[in-house]
């Protein structure tokens, strides 16, 4: 999966940070930071929020005086409305939710030995709609077979087929439907039974795009020449 963060600043008093849990859980705000004054060594956030899809990704990271709590232990929990506790991993990205329903998320982070933590700050990640897992196109009797597959989808409509000449202009050769939402591996094909004599350069039309790859198609004798992004080649 493809996915960015920004981390801004927005403070809130040592008060408003002494007392958060799932029953006290204020509104997630992207890009929000909160200090601690005392530090302490074990430091929970809990944020209501309601979610536009069916996948969530959050990301708090927690920030210590150097040198200190090198083996912190960061969980995340998912609750419902009620905080009545649902699913709890260390990475925070969570799936199979009911859209535009309320939810709580608690994060929590420990230093077991020694060390504290003093400023926490809490972001949740842009999924993008797919996540690429490989894109790979062979060369066959009938044309070049194109295939690919996903790790996960999120409102993934489908994909847009493209060939290019010389990657400067491209043309939709065909396209193919989606799951929409998805969390396990999907392949997809498509052939392209019209390749030109020579170099095909092929891509998949996505909102955050794919890698380039060549094929070389000789009607008389194919074989394969792969590249990815026009670069790297392997026979």
């Amino acid at each position: 999966m493809i996915r960015a963060t920004l981390l801004g600043l927005l403070f809130c008093s040592p008060l408003m940070a002494q007392v958060n849990n799932c029953e006290t859980a204020v509104p997630f705000v992207d890009n929000s930071c909160i200090s601690f004054s005392p530090p302490r060594a074990s430091v929970e956030r809990c944020y209501t929020f309601t979610p536009p899809g069916e996948f969530v990704d959050f990301t708090f990271v927690a920030f210590v005086p150097q040198g200190t709590c090198q083996d912190a232990v960061t969980t995340y929990t998912l609750y419902d409305n009620f905080c009545n506790e649902l699913e709890g991993n260390p990475d925070g990205s969570f799936g199979g939710l009911l859209p535009f329903q309320q939810y709580r998320i608690c994060f929590r982070t420990t230093c077991p030995t020694e060390g504290v933590v003093n400023f926490l700050c809490a972001a949740e990640e842009v999924a993008l709609p797919i996540t690429l897992l490989e894109f790979t196109a062979e060369p066959i009797d009938r044309g070049v077979l194109l295939m690919w597959a996903t790790g996960s989808e999120s409102n993934n409509q489908g994909f847009d087929i493209q060939r290019s000449p010389d990657t400067f202009r491209w043309t939709s050769i065909g396209y193919v439907p989606g799951l929409g939402y998805s969390y396990q591996r999907v392949e997809y094909s498509h052939l392209d039974s019209q390749p030109q004599d020579g170099v095909n350069y092929y891509r998949l039309n996505t909102e955050e795009g794919s890698d380039i790859i060549a094929v070389v198609y000789r009607k008389d004798q194919p074989f394969r020449f792969y590249n990815v992004a026009g670069q790297r080649v392997r026979p």
